[in-house]
């Protein structure tokens, strides 16, 4: 229920940046703590289940997708930090950083698996 919640609420705060201040150091901020609730669960996944139960078990192609969204979660999360403060040398990689941005849409099959 928390992922879930925190999957609807993460996708909806990025459509409401994509029109309000994108370049806003909170919307980072935000995506950073979505990325570790992502990562948390994950983790509790990963522990509960054992590294079989989750890359073989009843779940894995869900578990490896959930996997792959939070990798590129992680990704993005770093790339907007490289954009945000590694000065003007990085100012070529933002079109790396919207292409990123359409798989973050991916998170709605997180919500749709259920």
């Amino acid at each position: 229920a928390i992922v879930s919640f925190t999957v609807i609420t993460n996708i909806l705060f990025m459509g409401i940046s994509i029109d309000n201040s994108p370049e806003h150091g909170g919307w980072l901020a935000f995506e950073f703590m979505c990325t570790c609730v992502f990562i948390l669960e994950f983790c509790i996944k990963l522990w509960k289940l054992g590294v079989r139960g989750y890359f073989v078990g009843k779940a894995a192609h869900w578990n490896v997708m959930d996997l792959i969204i939070t990798i590129v979660a992680v990704f993005e999360v770093f790339l907007g930090l490289a954009l945000r403060y590694g000065g003007d040398s990085m100012s070529d990689g933002s079109k790396l950083g919207d292409a990123t941005r359409l798989a973050t849409f991916l998170r709605v099959l997180r919500i749709v698996r259920v």
